[in-house]
C-alpha cells in the first residue's frame, strides 16, 4: 500500500511507536477504498473499533465523565 510515507513511517504505525492521526488514518482509508475494502473508517484505523467517545463513557459516573469530557477538550485546544 502506498500513502506516499517513508517504509519507517508505516512501521512506526503498525507497531504502535507513532500515533495514527486523522488525516494519516484518512489517507489509510482511501487507500483500502481505492484496492475494493469496504467497511473501513478513519475511527477504526486510528483506534481499531468503531466506537464513539460516548459508547466508551456510557455509565460512567458523573465526576469521571467530567474528567474525561476535560481531557479531550484541553486535547482539542491543543490541536488547534
Amino acid at each position: 500500500m502506498d500513502c506516499g510515507w517513508p517504509e519507517s513511517t508505516y512501521r512506526a504505525h503498525e507497531n504502535g511507536s507513532r500515533t495514527i492521526k486523522q488525516p494519516e488514518a484518512l489517507k489509510y482509508v482511501n487507500r483500502f477504498k481505492s484496492e475494493g475494502a469496504k467497511g473501513y473508517t478513519a475511527q477504526w484505523v486510528m483506534f481499531g473499533d468503531d466506537r464513539n467517545l460516548n459508547d466508551l463513557v456510557e455509565g460512567l459516573p458523573p465526576d469521571a465523565l467530567e474528567r474525561v469530557y476535560e481531557v479531550v477538550l484541553a486535547e482539542v485546544e491543543r490541536n488547534n
